[in-house]
């Protein structure tokens, strides 16, 4: 019977893929599957959502992402580092100034506020910030409303802006061909365990990504990557997320879940109000800027720009630098942040 119960709830995450897919739903297949297993999850009903699941859709779009990393494309990025630097530190600070703010709504101490705020990897922000005293339970649950409501807003948000509700058809290369992807996809594995024996962050996806990017810019494989492989990594990743909303956790922890909520909208608020700017200075359009502001995983946001036709190299190129920035400098930051007095005088309590 228990099996039969975790088969149906799986049917019925694949069911809410497939229908959201039918309907247009900009990225369906992770958006459907993580709506569905989000409710289901609070429900108490079991399914199938492994955390290899989750692993081998990021390795699935890592290696999509790194097929459009040719020379030309790669020697534009670099000349945006500035710019990435400032993005990435306006985006720190804007989530600290939250976090003061969620310190009080949620009734917790800084430390935890700061880490459930910043926009860093589900995973990692939990550890560094149980690490620094916080509490691993309200830092993660945090981190997975920041990304589950961005993936939820975002894609409509990105669809109303480009105001086309086909799905683009970004590619015009080739298929690749099977044997070269699944060479692809097993050099892309050796690189991820090298990211994860020198504790990188983000590794099934960075590391598939740097992979594929290798192979490309030096002229060895050319192609895209099949699309029903991206809409399997898709349904992964969204039921992964979506198994994240425990009812005992959302019970415990109620008022941390709408605090989070709310300051997502907040920042994310004022993150697109910088990509407005962003988008009158800088020879990019709106939607790809709110994709790059967006405080969502990497994954997530690029999957959407492929989706949408956009720039995906570039959006990817922006959400790898902060994540490197945010989980190499993000206790330094709150540290300078605690030294000069900038929660104390806002009067939020440390733990």
């Amino acid at each position: 019977m228990k099996y039969l119960g975790i088969a149906f709830s799986s049917a019925v995450i694949i069911l809410a893929g497939a229908v959201a897919h039918h309907l247009r739903v900009p990225l369906g297949w992770m958006l459907g599957p993580l709506v569905a297993a989000a409710a289901l999850s609070v429900l108490g009903m079991r399914f199938y959502a492994p955390i290899q699941g989750r692993k081998f859709g990021q390795l699935v779009i890592g290696t999509a992402i790194g097929l459009n990393m040719s020379p030309e494309v790669v020697a534009r990025l670099l000349s945006w580092l500035p710019v990435m630097l400032v993005v990435t530190v306006l985006s720190i600070l804007v989530c600290a100034a939250a976090s003061v703010l969620f310190a009080r709504i949620a009734r917790v101490d800084t430390v935890s506020a700061y880490y459930a705020m910043l926009p860093g990897g589900l995973a990692e922000m939990a550890s560094v910030g149980e690490a620094q005293g916080g509490r691993a339970d309200v830092i993660a649950l945090s981190q997975t409303f920041r990304v589950a409501l961005t993936v939820l807003l975002m894609p409509p948000l990105v669809w109303l802006v480009l105001g086309n509700p086909e799905p683009a058809q970004p590619h015009d290369s080739a298929l690749i061909d099977w044997p070269v992807l699944l060479m692809m996809l097993g050099f892309g594995t050796v690189v991820v365990h090298i990211l994860i024996a020198i504790r990188l962050v983000n590794p099934w996806m960075i590391g598939s990504l740097v992979a594929a990017s290798i192979l490309t810019s030096l002229g060895l494989v050319e192609g895209h990557v099949p699309t029903v492989l991206l809409w399997i990594g898709q349904l992964f990743i969204g039921a992964f997320i979506g198994a994240r909303f425990k009812r005992d956790i959302l019970a415990r922890l109620g008022r941390v879940a709408w605090g989070s909520a709310l300051m997502l909208l907040v920042s994310g608020a004022v993150l697109m109000g910088t990509a407005a700017i962003c988008a009158a200075i800088f020879p990019l359009g709106f939607a790809t800027w709110a994709l790059i502001m967006a405080p969502g995983g990497l994954a997530e946001m690029t999957l959407t720009a492929e989706t949408m036709g956009l720039d995906i190299a570039i959006v990817a190129a922006f959400h790898i630098f902060r994540v490197f920035l945010v989980n190499a400098f993000g206790l330094a930051f709150w540290g300078w942040l605690d030294r000069v007095g900038y929660f104390r005088l806002l009067g939020v309590r440390r733990g």
